[in-house]
């Protein structure tokens, strides 16, 4: 198409008069981008109109946005320093986690917290290629439309580049928190729930294998029945995110029953009973009979939390950024000499540590 509306009409008309388009057409496409000059933000639209066989229109759309300029103004340069920020932490987490794998062999990798920190590492690199890739798609881009802004430039590629990014972003965010929960350690009902998975690890997971498969069930019947008709199921992962949000209670089952009034209120029924019915129940006294077990067997921890453990959370937290000596020093074995207050007679206590070794003398 055209930047004009006039010229525009003339090209349809073009390809209607020499049959580019006519009863054999299948789909037309239409995509475009706008821009938002105030909140810096791109929009790439496709419309799509597909024309079976059978005769009807079945319409869908694709809107995504990305930001072409990520450090613009007081946000973009915030946004810039905490870029920078990762890429020195990360960089120095990385180099410390290689020396401690060179030390400590395979042997490390029976702790789930070091393998969680090499996903953490890698989902990090590939955040960095894909945030590479995207700078320069974009670059690419924009010099093309800097040299002809008559002429159509395709940002498709940029829209697939960003959404590659922010789902390893989102990833590596998710697997990050889970690696600070472990600072909550000190926390007896965290320590119990760990527990108690623990304990019924094995049944959770049959439970959650059975879960996945009646899922994917009725998420492919949702699809191929009425992915036709309406939105909500208009392909795979839209059907399944459809149905985790019905058992959630973020329910769309009014289009549903209004397309198909009878198949459409079994297919709920079904999915009610076997999902949320057998399988959820099943999943619940799973857990039940094993906190009633691990209940009687868990040892509680002490909860106080004293300023020496809480020092050494803080260090353990920002030692990615000050070698860890400077924070704290080596503990070891030192010798503390206390005179009483009758100089009779001198003891010693050997004990561990951070500070230096002093003599303390009563006033007398």
């Amino acid at each position: 198409m055209f930047v004009n509306l006039q010229i525009s009409n003339q090209m349809i008309e073009e390809l209607l008069k020499y049959s580019w388009i006519d009863r054999k057409t299948r789909a037309i496409f239409i995509e475009f981008t706008l821009f938002n000059v105030d909140e810096n933000v791109f929009i790439h639209i496709t419309l799509l109109s597909e024309f079976p066989e059978t005769g009807g229109v079945l319409t869908s759309h694709v809107i995504k946005q990305f930001r072409p300029y990520q450090h613009v103004g007081g946000v973009g340069i915030l946004t810039f320093i905490g870029e920078i920020i990762a890429v020195i932490s990360i960089s120095i987490f990385f180099v410390k986690k290689i020396i401690y794998l060179h030390r400590t062999g395979k042997k490390s990798l029976q702790n789930i917290w070091n393998i969680l920190d090499i996903v953490i590492i890698a989902l990090f690199f590939l955040c960095t290629i894909t945030y590479i890739g995207r700078l320069i798609n974009i670059s690419r881009s924009m010099d093309k439309f800097q040299r002809n802004k008559l002429k159509f430039v395709n940002f498709s590629h940029i829209v697939l580049w960003d959404d590659l990014f922010n789902i390893f972003l989102a990833c590596d965010i998710f697997f990050i928190t889970l690696r600070l929960m472990r600072i909550l350690n000190f926390n007896n009902r965290i320590n119990h729930m760990g527990y108690i998975f623990s304990h019924v690890s094995k049944d959770v997971s049959g439970c959650l294998c059975m879960f996945v498969v009646v899922h994917l069930a009725f998420v492919c019947f949702g699809y191929l029945i009425f992915g036709r008709q309406l939105e909500t199921y208009k392909n795979m992962f839209v059907a399944a995110t459809t149905l985790t949000n019905a058992i959630i209670g973020k329910n769309t089952i009014n289009d549903l029953f209004v397309t198909e009034p009878i198949l459409g209120r079994l297919y709920y029924f079904m999915f009610v009973v076997f999902l949320l019915w057998v399988i959820m129940t099943m999943l619940n006294a799973t857990l039940n009979v094993g906190i009633s077990k691990a209940k009687n067997n868990f040892i509680k921890k002490s909860s106080v939390i004293n300023a020496k453990h809480m020092w050494n959370l803080v260090a353990e937290a920002i030692e990615v950024f000050i070698p860890f000596d400077i924070l704290r020093k080596k503990r070891t074995n030192l010798q503390r000499y206390k005179v009483t207050k009758d100089a009779s007679f001198i003891t010693e206590e050997i004990y561990q540590e951070k500070r230096e070794p002093v003599i303390y003398f009563d006033n007398y």
